[in-house]
């Protein structure tokens, strides 16, 4: 999610984060203090986690740490490795159903999570350090940005160079299997 998305649901409704995962509201409790949401964390179908969120009962840190969920695991021999984390911004109390607003959801597709280590090459690229904080990429050879053409820069990340006389280029990906891809840009 950007920072400024958010997403509102039901009791009972679910929300399809993508790569076979799913959150499904269970209950909503807006009558409590905090108020709490319950939900399932599904994968295929599985259940991941029963989780309870609530939102913050102020703008301290810590009341808003307490309004965050999040799920770990152990992902490509990381203990703990962070596979969902989302939000609980405001529960609301309707006149016919109560509802959830989340906010910074955040999910990595375990299984096409990948250890990336020097030396290893991304197209064009060459991995010159990865750590816990810093991954560095570089290349050797120039990159050809010709006028009116395209230029893979790894896998299916391309540029796309304008036909005009100024150098004018944009990045994308090109995605040739049938499916639903959500597309955004900063």
């Amino acid at each position: 999610m950007g920072k400024e998305d958010k997403k509102t649901l039901t009791t009972g409704e679910t929300w399809f984060l993508g790569a076979g995962y799913e959150l499904t509201i269970n209950a909503i409790d807006a009558r409590t203090s905090p108020r709490q949401v319950r939900f399932t964390l599904k994968k295929d179908g599985i259940i991941v986690d029963n989780g309870i969120g609530q939102v913050p009962l102020s703008s301290t840190i810590m009341d808003k740490e307490k309004a965050l969920y999040y799920k770990t695991k152990t992902i490509q021999g990381e203990s703990d490795a962070l596979l969902f984390t989302v939000y609980v911004d405001t529960i609301f109390s309707g006149s016919t159903s109560d509802m959830v607003q989340f906010k910074y959801a955040w999910l990595i597709d375990e299984s096409s999570a990948k250890e990336i280590k020097a030396t290893e090459r991304f197209g064009v690229f060459e991995v010159r350090s990865a750590d816990d904080m810093t991954l560095k990429l570089s290349n050797e050879n120039p990159v050809s940005l010709s006028r009116n053409s395209e230029t893979t820069i790894m896998g299916n990340l391309k540029f796309r160079i304008a036909d005009s006389d100024i150098l004018r280029f944009y990045p994308y990906v090109e995605y040739t299997t049938p499916g639903t891809y959500e597309i955004r840009g900063r």
